[in-house]
């Protein structure tokens, strides 16, 4: 009875162990800071259809959707954005293909030219 005892006991202890570890780890995991999705294209070449970049000027790339009352709110941020970087940065704004119905009115907010609604592509 004593040897099944012990067995019983280290099977117990190992349970434990491993349960412990799986609770910490996701613990762990919940804290740690994510990949930071809005450097994920940063400092790297997009292309947009009908959109051409100048070499000598930087672009700022923003996008955004007419649904979405956090770009509804940021509308004077970027109007005065524009105002404020006229012929220093290209201002190009990004909206999802099932907007672009909606994107005049926005951008006639904004006081700019409606973009071409066209997702990037990386290079």
């Amino acid at each position: 009875m004593k040897y099944l005892d012990r067995i019983a006991n280290i099977a117990i202890i190992v349970a434990v162990a491993v349960s412990l570890g799986v609770v910490i780890r996701g613990e762990l995991a919940k804290h740690q800071q994510p990949d930071n999705p809005s450097k994920a294209l940063m400092g790297r070449t997009i292309s947009l259809p009908g959109v051409h970049f100048r070499p000598d000027r930087n672009s700022l790339v923003i996008a955004i959707s007419t649904g979405c009352h956090f770009c509804q709110d940021s509308l004077p941020f970027y109007k005065d954005f524009a105002a404020k970087s006229q012929g220093r940065v290209d201002l190009v704004a990004v909206l999802p293909p099932s907007r672009s119905r909606r994107a005049k009115p926005f951008f006639k907010k904004l006081e700019l030219r409606p973009p071409r609604s066209s997702p990037p592509t990386s290079t």
